[in-house]
């Protein structure tokens, strides 16, 4: 095993469009959802509000499957990401990592069933077993492929899959971002493949590593081999999706991500708004990293980006209000107390973009017109 598996993992992966690879995985896989923690039900009382399915069709937006992943301590981060990226169409698998203790997949568990909207619609699981991996190694990528044959079980009716980690925040609404998609081919695969973020100095492919979380319960260190190899000369080596014919002429070499790559800046919220805010909100990115826990800049976003309230989800065409009907003076209920926004709902099948949304559609346009997200896409990266 070498680091050309974990270049998946270690540049923001965010595979699109490859469900039907991935069906023979749900054999293999079994889903520990939040239902192991059953007394999480007991809390709150059944709604009368009936489960909505979305619709699917020509017309009709698409599906999205997100798998949010964490690490020990990461719960709030990870419910404040999926509040931010939540819409009643989409499918969520929210996981933390071996790391983690079974208290806290509980407590994430509770707090998602804690939640009128998510329990309402149905769409929101945790994993209820954490997976052993390293970020930058080939555990991470088993952790996306489990993440992914799980979301297909659940519903295999979905379009593209996106993976976030707890460090994520996006830079658009969900309706933005499912009207700018609402016109793409539905096997398009975003994700960067060349030189141009220097994943191709770091990579080292004659190295050789053991990754012990493949086998191991816990979080273990990589273990590197004092010998190298020779690199291949039978093959070339491509980036990512590049080495499969099925896959090779659906890439698209773009990720949508805004990255800080400077993670002292990341933690001081004035430094982060002037050197970054202006020009990350402005691109055409649909998601950000790397975020700290409490970094005010995600206030920022919520306030003039995703005009999310507090602790409440983000407003789109499916919610009819803002919860203004529920009384502040009525306290006597936990359920009444926790849902501020949203408390009505309309039809899930229709989205109301705003300038977000016309703007990646332009940059879409864009690609579309120079030719660049159709065949020959891919590049010898040696």
């Amino acid at each position: 095993m070498s680091r050309l598996y974990a270049l998946l993992s270690g540049y923001c992966l965010w595979i699109l469009g490859f469900s039907t690879s991935l069906v023979g995985l749900v054999a293999f896989s079994r889903p520990y959802f939040a239902d192991k923690f059953s007394d999480a039900a007991t809390t709150f009382e059944d709604l009368p509000i009936p489960v909505r399915i979305p619709s699917k069709g020509p017309n009709d937006p698409p599906v999205i499957a997100y798998s949010i992943s964490g690490t020990h301590g990461d719960s709030t981060k990870i419910l404040r990401l999926v509040k931010a990226i939540y819409h009643p169409r989409n499918q969520y698998l929210l996981q933390l990592d071996a790391s983690s203790s079974d208290h806290e997949r509980k407590e994430l568990a509770i707090s998602v069933q804690s939640e009128r909207v998510f329990k309402a619609f149905g769409n929101v699981n945790v994993v209820g077993r954490g997976s052993a991996l390293s970020p930058m190694g080939p555990s991470a990528v088993a952790s996306t492929l489990r993440a992914a044959a799980l979301l297909l079980k659940i519903s295999a009716d979905w379009d593209w899959f996106v993976t976030l980690s707890a460090s994520d925040y996006p830079l658009m609404p969900q309706d933005d971002l499912l009207h700018a998609f609402s016109f793409l081919p539905r096997d398009l695969n975003f994700i960067d493949y060349t030189n141009k973020t220097g994943w191709k100095e770091r990579q080292n492919i004659d190295e050789i590593i053991v990754d012990p979380n493949l086998y191991y319960k816990k979080n273990s260190p990589i273990l590197y081999a004092s010998e190298t190899r020779a690199k291949p000369d039978a093959f070339e080596i491509f980036g990512v999706l590049c080495n499969s014919p099925e896959f090779q002429n659906t890439t698209v070499d773009n990720n949508l991500r805004y990255t800080i790559w400077d993670h002292k800046t990341v933690g001081k919220a004035l430094e982060l708004k002037m050197s970054h805010y202006d020009e990350m909100v402005s691109s055409e990115a649909v998601f950000a990293r790397t975020f700290r826990e409490g970094d005010p800049v995600l206030s920022e976003i919520d306030e003039n980006v995703l005009n999310r309230p507090p602790d409440g989800v983000v407003p789109g065409e499916w919610c009819l209000d803002q919860g203004m009907n529920t009384s502040v003076e009525d306290s006597s209920s936990v359920i009444d107390q926790n849902y501020s926004n949203c408390s009505s709902w309309g039809d899930i099948n229709s989205v109301k973009p705003r300038s977000f949304g016309v703007k990646l559609g332009t940059f879409f346009s864009k690609l579309l017109v120079e030719r660049k997200l159709r065949p020959n896409q891919c590049h010898n990266s040696v």
